[in-house]
């Protein structure tokens, strides 16, 4: 007697425990998952040192004005280019902060 193989419908989803073999997902979905997943785990070990957390903090010393950059630097970066702009610009004092918090002397003068 012949062997019969029972046949699949398309619109049937093997059973986890058959022997149905499921189609790898494509090389590039793969890649993805897994830089997704690196991505992750690289953040989740990143010393807050790593990480571009410091703006620009500035104040006039003519017209009292003041503010905060929007661009983030990492702490060694800030502090160089404040440093550098204080040069570059002596009427205005820059100084690196962390971005979450303003000094307490951010109002006009």
């Amino acid at each position: 007697m012949h062997d019969v193989l029972p046949l699949q419908c398309e619109l049937q989803r093997p059973r986890p425990f058959s022997k149905t073999r499921i189609a790898p997902k494509p090389l590039v979905q793969r890649i993805h998952i897994h830089i997704r997943r690196t991505a992750r785990l690289v953040l989740r070990t990143l010393p807050l040192s790593f990480m571009k957390t410091y703006a620009i903090h500035w104040k006039s010393s003519v017209t009292g004005t003041s503010g905060t950059g929007t661009k983030l630097f990492e702490k060694e970066e800030a502090e160089r280019l404040a440093t550098e702009l204080n040069e570059d610009y002596p009427d205005i004092s820059h100084e690196a902060v962390p971005a979450a918090a303003e000094p307490a002397n951010s109002g006009p003068a």
